[in-house]
């Protein structure tokens, strides 16, 4: 070996974590490296006195006391705990994605059956739809039958009633989250 060994390489040798080809060379140049044999020495020293300090004991009522004062005041949200539940299948999808695409380049799916399966599916949600546009107009005329100040003078009411229904939504999230989970 033509340069000194670095003092990380000298602890890690005295650590024992070099790989066996590394620890040899570092052996044979401790061997013939005055330098660096001081530097070990150095080291082995430094590890004897600290591993002769005396460990501390902690109570164990110490760590759960610590615990609970950096885990107080964050409870995730109930929507939070939803999103990241969707997070796993937003990621499923993706991977799914790319093998579909790697199973088509590669030519393991013929583009042509995928082409079809796109087509039944095209089929399914414009039916979907059309049924889901009745069903909003038809929430639609309830809403303005039963609670004509959402529909009321423009777009402020219906601006409100949003924010009104979100905040409802905070509130009851917040109490949620404190009642069943701590």
């Amino acid at each position: 070996m033509s340069r000194h060994l670095s003092g990380n390489e000298i602890q890690d040798y005295l650590d024992g974590g070099l790989t066996s080809d590394a620890r040899a060379e570092a052996e044979q140049h401790l061997y013939t490296c005055r330098q660096c044999r001081s530097l070990q020495s150095s080291l082995t020293e430094v590890d004897r006195a600290l591993k002769s300090l005396p460990r501390e004991q902690l109570d164990a009522r110490f760590t759960r006391s610590v615990m609970s004062r950096l885990t107080a005041g964050q409870a995730d949200s109930l929507s939070f705990k939803i999103l990241e539940k969707l997070a796993y299948v937003f990621a499923l999808f993706v991977v799914l994605a790319v093998l579909l695409a790697a199973f088509i380049f590669s030519g393991v799916i013929d583009a042509r059956q995928v082409s079809d399966g796109q087509s039944r599916i095209q089929e399914f949600l414009s039916g979907s739809t059309s049924q889901m546009k009745s069903q909003v107009a038809a929430f639609s005329n309830l809403l303005a039958e039963y609670a004509p100040f959402v529909f009321g003078v423009g777009s402020l009411c219906m601006a409100g009633t949003i924010f009104a229904v979100v905040a409802l939504l905070a509130v009851l999230d917040r109490f949620l989250v404190r009642r069943f989970v701590h």
